[in-house]
């Protein structure tokens, strides 16, 4: 799956991609009960399971299972947003994708490549340059 909004002159910004069985959601908007400006999509198939923010609230407060899975989704969320924000700081193009290659192999296999590279924030050129050097 993956998440992303359109700036002001139109262009898609994929802004998260999970290649895992997982909460995904836009958090900040689920968080805040705001309406959301993102969009999610499948990019292969998959089995959803929907919940509500009032439903997610219920189970949390009927056990401490549906807490403990809560607090680790958004610790989860809030490490992934810290380490996207600082990566391309401290990496170069060429290591953010292969940083993504090692922990995440299948987004590089399965995920088109301009979502990929937009998810990088980088052009589809570089990434194809750097997957033609990589491979």
């Amino acid at each position: 799956m993956r998440n992303f909004h359109h700036t002001e002159n139109g262009k898609e910004v994929t802004t998260e991609i999970s290649d895992e069985m997982r909460f995904f959601t836009s958090y900040n908007h689920f968080i805040s009960q705001t309406v959301s400006n993102e969009k999610l999509q499948c990019v292969t198939d998959c089995e959803l399971l929907r919940i509500t923010r009032k439903n997610v609230e219920k189970a949390a407060a009927i056990g401490l299972t549906s807490q403990e899975y809560t607090k680790k989704a958004l610790q989860y969320y809030l490490h992934v947003s810290k380490q996207r924000m600082v990566d391309p700081t401290t990496l170069s193009e060429k290591e953010c994708y292969l940083k993504l290659m090692k922990f995440s192999p299948s987004i590089i296999h399965d995920i088109p490549l301009v979502y990929t590279a937009s998810y990088l924030g980088l052009n589809a050129g570089s990434v194809s340059r750097i997957r033609q050097e990589v491979s």
